[in-house]
């Protein structure tokens, strides 16, 4: 007992550590509170513009009147003209229960998976590549690494989330994060922590699985932690014929579609997608969790705001 508290001592106090943790830590924080000044706070009056789901009076006035002040979630709109820190320590309101919580607890064990990748990979105690890259050969493979690695990502995501939607999963762990039907800056981390556990086991895998090169594997970070917040960040961002921010926004407020991050091509392949892709529109017609009620879809048992 005391060698491996040594052990974890000498591992959390490294350089790689420290470093690692920290990139995800205050690089989320960073992202977020970019996205939230850029947008929610300084194009306010505008949020029809970029919106996803756009300000709607009417709307509102019929939430407040359906529900009263607890509805979860923000107003129709979002919460705008206002900026919002780190959950731990901000008093953004409609909450949904422990939402301080996980969202602090589950950005700390991010944060401390990156440190532990960091480590076993600058100890050289995974397949972690760091040579110099020389000729066109080393660069095509680096490339191909980064296309694994996303590849990989994307299917076995895909079949985790499809999982998490079966009906008792669902109803004990992934049912926290479809509490917001409208996601904010901030709410990706709405997560059940045993579920984030293992979504977290996926995103840092590549190292551990196969060979990738650092700089494969540090662009294959940046697109998953920069389109996960931007996935849940209720604003409009496309890379044609590539990803859009409207897909993941839909999943969370239809529910049975678009189960594919951060790419749609599980989706296609599956017949889940819901969506306009290279001009085309799909619509999903079988829908898939028949098990699930309509309450428990919506999340509006057993919930309430803080």
């Amino acid at each position: 007992m005391g060698t491996a508290l040594i052990k974890l001592l000498d591992i959390t106090t490294s350089v790689y550590f420290i470093s690692g943790f920290c990139i995800i830590f205050f690089g989320y924080i960073a992202q977020t509170l970019a996205l939230q000044y850029w947008f929610y706070c300084r194009q306010g009056a505008n949020a029809n513009l970029w919106k996803i789901q756009p300000p709607s009076p009417i709307a509102d006035a019929f939430e407040v009147q359906q529900q009263g002040t607890s509805r979860i979630g923000a107003p129709i709109g979002g919460h705008l003209n206002i900026l919002y820190g780190w959950p731990l320590i901000s008093c953004k309101p409609n909450r949904a229960p422990y939402h301080r919580y996980f969202t602090s607890f589950n950005l700390f064990i991010a944060s401390c998976f990156a440190g532990l990748t960091c480590y076993y990979s600058g100890t050289m105690q995974n397949k972690m590549e760091f040579h110099k890259l020389k000729d066109y050969d080393d660069y095509v493979k680096v490339f191909l690494q980064f296309i694994v690695a996303v590849t990989y990502q994307s299917v076995v995501e895909y079949y985790w989330h499809r999982i998490m939607h079966w009906k008792y999963c669902y109803r004990y762990l992934h049912k926290f994060h479809h509490a917001y039907k409208a996601p904010e800056p901030w709410d990706d981390m709405y997560i059940h922590p045993l579920e984030a556990f293992g979504y977290y086991c996926i995103l840092y895998g590549p190292p551990f699985l196969f060979s990738i090169h650092k700089y494969a594997f540090i662009a294959y970070m940046i697109i998953m932690g920069i389109c996960g917040v931007l996935d849940h960040s209720g604003i409009k961002f496309e890379f044609p014929g590539l990803y859009n921010t409207i897909d993941h926004d839909n999943h969370h407020a239809k529910f049975e579609v678009n189960y594919s991050f951060p790419f749609p091509f599980m989706d296609l392949l599956h017949g889940t997608y819901e969506g306009k892709f290279w001009g085309k529109f799909y619509t999903v017609r079988d829908k898939v969790n028949r098990d699930i009620t309509i309450e428990e879809a919506s999340c509006k048992t057993n919930f309430k705001v803080e």
